[in-house]
Order: structure tokens, then C-alpha cells, then sequence
């Protein structure tokens, strides 16, 4: 079920065929639903669907003239497209709620909270556009203070390789949270440059205290649409 979950934050489309009532297809438009990915549904000409997808727009198949079905999911995908950050979902759960009900259905039960403050170091492989599904690869540098169950730090983000003037190829952003169950890091983080340069991120501490390893979405700096991404950190000299 993992594996699921994790294909469909890593999509940057989603199409569901509905025709078949198959429940394990329904449970993972949810998900996607619930995490506002663009999402193509097709089903069967004048068949009943569920009332809960009854008001979104789905694609009937086309037997007769499969070039009619073509065109209808290709303009469904430049909607999605223009759309931008304004994907229509059924779901109406904001990010950062939705980011707790994750901790709390994952979190185990609530130990000693271990102290996070410290320097750690890592990557993150970003989906820079979802529409277009192109990878990057960037450095990351993040300074974390920790107290109880609140953390706040600033992250240094590298996207280039100018080294002469790391002014021109980096971006400083401001990161604050909760620690949720003792080892999930519910993060916000802005750009005190560039208000429109925000996100969430849901981290969890590995087993080994050193590591980090999580997921984040937000709004990229440079493409200036919905970017989604896997971040992978370790603690300064370990």
C-alpha cells in the first residue's frame, strides 16, 4: 500500500478508469483527490457512477470514434495544465491539516521527544514542473533549534553550480513546525524574499536519529508552479 501511495505523489497525472467499480481504483483517486493531483477519469458511455464523483467531469469512451476519447483527454490535460496550482478536488482539506492527520494515523505512540537542533545536510530530488515531469536534483543546508515539540531553522537550497557566487545559484528559506509522535516534522517554509515561494513538508526521523527523509510540496521559485519533491538529510558529520 506504501508503494501506492508513494506512486501517486510522485505522479504528475493520474488517470483512473472507473468503469469497472473496482474499489482499490476509487480508494486511490481519493488519495489523489486529497492531494489535489491532476486527475484525468474516464468511464463507459451512460453508465451510473458513485455520487461522489458524480459532479466532477469524467470522459465517456468513444467505441465508435476512439479519436473523439483522444481529444477529450488531451483537452482534459491542457485544463489540468493551465490550471496550475488551482486543481478542482472534491476534497477540500487544506495542506497543513492534512499534514497532521498523516502524523497522527502514522505516529506511534508518543515518546520522549529527542532534540532535533543541530546542522544537517543532504539533497532533495525535485519534480520542478508536474505538468512536464522533469527531475532536479538539488543540495540542501539546513540549521534546526528545537524546543518541546515546536522546531524552527532556515534551509539553504543550491540549484546551480556557480561556486564563485553561490549568491546567484542558492535561495535561503525560512522553515518552522511541530514534531509530531517523536519523529515526524510537520514543516512550513517560506521565502522571506519572495512571498509567493512557500511550501509544506512532511519529514520523518529514521530509526537511526541521523537520518531524515520526507516529502514536500509547494510552489517553486524558479518555474513558479506546484513543485513536489523527496528530501534526504543527514546530520553535519555523521
Amino acid at each position: 500500500m506504501r508503494q501506492v501511495v508513494e506512486s501517486i505523489l510522485d505522479s504528475s497525472l493520474i488517470v483512473a478508469y472507473v468503469a469497472t467499480k473496482n474499489p482499490n481504483v476509487f480508494y486511490e483517486l481519493a488519495i489523489a483527490h486529497t492531494l489535489r493531483k491532476p486527475v484525468v477519469i474516464m468511464a463507459e458511455p451512460h453508465e451510473p457512477l458513485p455520487f461522489d464523483i458524480a459532479g466532477t467531469r469524467v470522459i465517456e469512451l468513444d467505441d465508435l470514434d476512439p479519436a473523439n476519447t483522444v481529444n477529450a483527454i488531451v483537452s482534459q490535460i491542457d485544463l489540468l495544465h493551465q490550471a496550475g496550482m488551482d486543481i478542482e478536488s472534491p476534497v477540500q482539506i487544506p495542506s497543513p491539516q492534512l499534514l497532521k492527520i498523516l502524523a497522527r494515523s502514522t505516529a506511534a505512540s508518543e515518546t520522549e521527544l529527542p532534540d532535533f537542533s543541530g546542522k544537517w545536510s543532504g539533497y532533495t530530488d525535485q519534480d520542478s514542473d508536474l505538468n512536464l515531469g522533469t527531475i532536479q536534483n538539488y543540495g540542501v543546508y539546513l540549521e534546526l533549534n528545537s524546543l518541546n515539540e515546536y522546531f524552527y531553522g532556515e534551509l539553504y537550497m543550491t540549484y546551480g553550480d556557480d561556486l564563485t557566487n553561490p549568491d546567484r545559484n542558492s535561495v535561503r528559506l525560512n522553515v518552522h513546525g511541530t514534531i509530531q509522535g517523536g519523529r515526524f516534522l510537520l514543516a512550513q517554509y517560506e521565502n522571506p524574499l519572495a512571498p509567493y515561494h512557500c511550501g509544506q513538508a512532511f519529514l520523518e526521523i529514521q530509526d537511526n536519529p541521523k537520518e531524515i527523509l520526507g516529502r514536500f510540496m509547494g510552489f517553486g521559485i524558479q518555474t513558479h508552479r506546484i513543485v513536489s519533491g523527496t528530501i534526504v538529510l543527514r546530520r553535519a558529520g555523521s
